[in-house]
């Protein structure tokens, strides 16, 4: 098949693409290369003024690479352009639709759907339930997603798509109920296990050392603010047991370099799965303290092997979790091991390939 996928979140796109081909398909990647990350693309969509928008559109009837497609995937419902162009990406939509033979909308970020469900209490606890706008810039950008603009879009490409990928339990769940749920599947994110190798846990000398990566302007937004806290005092109470790493704003290649020697990775505290950061993390035999909750192993159908240390949005918990690591600090080739099993098993990024096929197939 010739498969077209437009956006780009987190290298989910790179890898699908990588899997794909690796099957025997022609699979590119459309993208801006989710921004500063610059993650790798084969068509770059990373305008830098009105007049490269213009020529991209003056072109595109012309260019047989968006045309002919036998499947076109879009990462997110407003997938090149910021809201108040909307316009445009319902114009594109349009187009790929009209001369492509079928479209599919990722759930792999936020949308107005996935507000929608936290704003009206669907899950246990979420960001909006902490966070005051007032304080946390990116939330006031984030409920923008409920604007009438996003819910129109958004809804309109949901409904004409033929199906809806989400690679989330919290995305799955935010489409689950009608009119979307006979179109809606789940489809793990795909992580390249042949890139990101296993290697043992092992403790050096006693001391566990764990390490947390900053999103500056994402701080609250991941409950950064509040691991944070609990993990220094943590780390002040045991100085001999825990040495703690933080790294800020860092590319995502450098950043998975510098977690290489540590033996715990810090996820977010708001979330109910491992997401790209995390998974990656445990192909490579890390232990997670991050989101891990019970919905998301039966969503996996796992019924065995659950190597996420879940931690919530209690700072007495998360002391727990973290006196539980010190505790076990003999097992963490065992935890580690698991980490990276669960990744085989389920984010095989040539078997979520397949899955991909046979849905496309279908």
């Amino acid at each position: 098949m010739r498969i077209l996928l437009i956006g780009e979140y987190s290298n989910v796109h790179w890898t699908l693409a990588e899997g794909l081909n690796k099957i025997g398909h022609q699979a590119v990647v459309a993208s801006g290369g989710d921004g500063w990350k610059n993650y790798s693309r084969h068509i770059d969509f990373n305008f830098k003024n009105r007049l490269d928008v213009y020529k991209f559109l003056a072109t595109l009837p012309f260019n047989n690479k968006f045309k002919g497609n036998d499947v076109v995937q879009f990462i997110n419902f407003r997938f090149l352009f910021e809201e108040k162009q909307d316009y445009l990406n319902k114009l594109l939509f349009n187009f790929f639709k009209k001369y492509n033979n079928k479209t599919f909308l990722g759930a792999f970020g936020d949308d107005y759907f996935w507000v929608k469900s936290c704003i009206d209490k669907q899950f246990k606890y979420t960001q909006f339930d902490f966070i005051d706008k007032k304080d946390d810039k990116h939330l006031s950008q984030v409920l923008q997603l409920l604007s009438a603009s996003s819910k129109e879009l958004n809804t309109f490409i949901a409904n004409q798509s033929n199906r809806i990928i989400a690679g989330l339990y919290e995305y799955y769940m935010a489409y689950h109920h009608q009119p979307y749920q006979n179109k809606l599947s789940f489809i793990p994110f795909p992580i390249n296990t042949d890139k990101f190798k296993y290697s043992e846990n092992k403790v050096s000398n006693g001391l566990i050392k764990i390490f947390i990566g900053i999103q500056e302007n994402r701080i609250k937004w991941k409950g950064i603010d509040v691991l944070l806290k609990v993990l220094r005092d943590f780390a002040q109470k045991y100085p001999s047991d825990i040495e703690l790493v933080e790294v800020s704003n860092v590319p995502f290649e450098k950043y998975t370099a510098l977690y290489e020697s540590c033996n715990v990775l810090v996820d977010q505290l708001y979330s109910y799965s491992p997401a790209i950061n995390a998974l990656t993390a445990m192909a490579k035999g890390k232990i997670i303290l991050g989101g891990g909750e019970s919905e998301m192993y039966q969503l996996y159908q796992e019924k065995e092997n659950f190597p996420v240390l879940n931690v919530i949005p209690d700072e007495n918990q998360i002391s727990a979790q973290l006196e539980y690591l010190l505790a076990n600090k003999s097992n963490f080739e065992e935890m580690g091991y698991n980490s990276a099993s669960f990744v085989g098993k389920h984010h095989n990024y040539i078997d979520v390939a397949k899955q991909y096929e046979k849905l496309y197939l279908s």
